[in-house]
C-alpha cells in the first residue's frame, strides 16, 4: 500500500490528480487504517471536483489523523466539498473550526469568506477575505473575491481600490 500511496502522492503533488486517483484508491483500500492515505485520496477527489467522494474520504480520514496539521487539511477538504455541494452553513462552520486551530490559514480564511458570502453575510465575508489578502497579498483569487464582497457590502470605494 505504501508504494501505491507514494506513487499516488507524487502524481497528486505534480498536479496530476487523475493519474493519482487509482493508486490512492488502492492504497486506501489496502490500508483502511491509514489516515494519510485517506487524506490523499480525499485530496485527489477534491482536485477532480468529485465533491461527494471527497467529503466521504475526508470524513473517514479525520478520526485516523493524529497530526493536527493533517487533520486541518482534511477539514479543509470537508469544507470545500460542503461548499461545492451547496451546504454553505456547514462549510462555514467547518472552516471556522479550522481557523480556531490555524488562524493564519489564508485558504481557510478565503473559503470561510466565500461561505459567508454565499449566506449573504457580506460583512463577515469581507472580514474573512480581507484577512486572506493580508496573509497572501499576491493572491489574485483572494483580491477578486474581496472586491466582490466589498460590492455586495456596498463598500464601493473599497471595491474600486481593490479592482
Amino acid at each position: 500500500w505504501q508504494v501505491r500511496y507514494n506513487l499516488g502522492l507524487s502524481y497528486l503533488e505534480a498536479g496530476r490528480p487523475a493519474d493519482a486517483l487509482g493508486h490512492l484508491e488502492n492504497a486506501a483500500a489496502l490500508a483502511p487504517e491509514s489516515g494519510e492515505a485517506g487524506l490523499a485520496l480525499a485530496s485527489a477527489y477534491d482536485q477532480l471536483g468529485r465533491s461527494a467522494s471527497a467529503l466521504e474520504a475526508a470524513e473517514a480520514a479525520l478520526p485516523l489523523l493524529a497530526d493536527p496539521v493533517l487533520a486541518a487539511q482534511a477539514s479543509l477538504v470537508v469544507g470545500r466539498a460542503q461548499y461545492r455541494m451547496g451546504e454553505h452553513a456547514a462549510a462555514l462552520a467547518t472552516f471556522e473550526s479550522v481557523l480556531a486551530v490555524q488562524p493564519e490559514s489564508a485558504g481557510a480564511q478565503l473559503w470561510a469568506g466565500l461561505s459567508a458570502y454565499a449566506l449573504k453575510d457580506y460583512p463577515s465575508a469581507v472580514q474573512y477575505i480581507e484577512r486572506a489578502v493580508q496573509l497572501e497579498p499576491a493572491s489574485a483569487e483572494a483580491r477578486v473575491n474581496l472586491g466582490a464582497a466589498y460590492l455586495a457590502a456596498e463598500r464601493y470605494q473599497d471595491a474600486e481600490l481593490v479592482y
